[in-house]
């Protein structure tokens, strides 16, 4: 059985001195937890924010998204508080925007940080493209 948790920060600067501390510090002290470092900018950055569903292509440097594999259901408290600890030292040093396809149920304003200033229109559209609501989740764009 593998068991798995995935949470995520943008970066719309770079990360200071102590976020870099904070980021390594984290990892090297954790029980396995592994970061992905995603760039951003490009071509991607010159596509409007507003263009698609996806609210974080221009300003955004990087996309961090941490995660941790275990295997034992017992180690799944101790797994999950470490992650959240890593993921509260490192909300100091981030934008506080999500990447929506790891959802997080620990997110409490998950609208803003998924799509931002895209969810009105998302929301107005949804119906005319999931009118029965089928791709719906704990954390989808909800029918207006």
């Amino acid at each position: 059985m593998q068991i798995m948790k995935g949470k995520s920060h943008y970066a719309t600067a770079p990360l200071s001195d102590d976020g870099h501390a904070a980021l390594m510090n984290g990892i090297t002290r954790s029980s396995g937890m592994y970061v992905f470092c995603d760039a951003y900018g490009g071509a991607m950055a010159e596509i409007a924010p507003d263009a698609t569903a996806f609210a974080h292509p221009d300003g955004t440097l990087f996309c961090l998204q941490y995660g941790s594999v275990w295997s034992k259901a017992v180690d799944t408290p101790e797994r999950l508080n470490e992650m959240r600890q890593f993921y509260a030292t490192m909300r100091p040093y981030v934008s506080g925007a999500a990447y929506v396809n790891y959802c997080d149920t620990d997110l409490t304003d998950w609208p803003s940080a998924y799509w931002g200033k895209n969810l009105a229109r998302l929301k107005q559209i949804k119906p005319a493209f999931d009118p029965n609501n089928i791709f719906h989740h704990a954390q989808s764009i909800p029918l207006s």
